[in-house]
């Protein structure tokens, strides 16, 4: 079949059309936030990540209709992102961490493909070092565009992940700041889940169905700068959502 500008039909649901994760390669996050950026299932639902909300769990659903739907497929092939392959950015921006990289990964039911573009953006914040090939710049400016594109279209409604982490560590000084709110849910912060060793969090506890929506309707009311208060001690969290085509490979350490 050709491609077209019709999103792909017959397949399931919730088989995952588009997938775009957004990784900082620092050591101190790997595994404590969700990289997911978009995902975009056969059915219609986009999922999108609201960095520009203040929020611990900031994602958003929206349901597309048919049209919506191919309007959304529409801007993925043209932005030519169904393709293997990695753009590096040697020079400055492999010199100066950490670095970021955006997966790009689009399966239409026939042929899946993995684009990894690394320090997108930042291509002509230092133009000549190193010089990048005009078919490259004309790539990342289009990968930027559908950034945009389905920036445009997400929706509002908060999404609620199958399945999530809850990392949290207690109060410090730098938290003097920090807005206080009662840890109403059955989740025990002084003994749940394992202790850790990180350089930030001091305990993980991988949630499942109800008690992770629990968690993450809580977090979505939550400020970025926060401290929660179980029995008289506070205590800072983090939310690490896991979506339903990595449900089986996310896990505390």
């Amino acid at each position: 079949m050709a491609p077209s500008d019709h999103a792909p039909t017959g397949l399931a649901d919730d088989h995952v059309l588009l997938a775009i994760d957004y990784t900082v390669h620092d050591p101190v996050l790997d595994g404590v936030y969700d990289p997911r950026w978009v995902s975009l299932t056969a059915e219609g639902t986009l999922v999108h990540e609201r960095r520009d909300v203040d929020a611990t769990l900031g994602t958003t659903l929206k349901k597309l209709d048919a049209n919506g739907l191919d309007r959304a497929w529409a801007a993925i092939r043209r932005s030519g992102v169904i393709t293997d392959g990695k753009l590096d950015l040697p020079g400055f921006m492999s010199e100066h961490g950490p670095l970021t990289s955006f997966d790009f990964r689009v399966d239409d039911g026939t042929r899946s493909t993995r684009l990894t573009i690394d320090s997108l953006g930042s291509e002509g914040v230092y133009p000549d070092d190193p010089p990048v090939p005009a078919g490259e710049m004309a790539l990342r400016a289009a990968a930027r565009r559908l950034l945009d594109d389905l920036r445009a279209i997400r929706g509002e409604d908060p999404w609620t992940p199958p399945a999530l982490l809850l990392w949290w560590r207690t109060e410090v000084p730098g938290d003097w700041d920090a807005k206080i709110v009662a840890w109403s849910l059955s989740v025990d912060l002084a003994t749940a889940g394992h202790s850790i060793a990180h350089a930030v969090w001091d305990r993980c506890v991988r949630l499942d169905g109800s008690e992770a929506a629990a968690v993450a309707r809580f977090a979505q009311t939550l400020p970025i700068d926060h401290l929660v208060e179980l029995d008289g001690v506070r205590y800072a969290i983090n939310i690490r959502a896991i979506h339903a085509d990595e449900i089986s490979e996310v896990k505390c350490p």
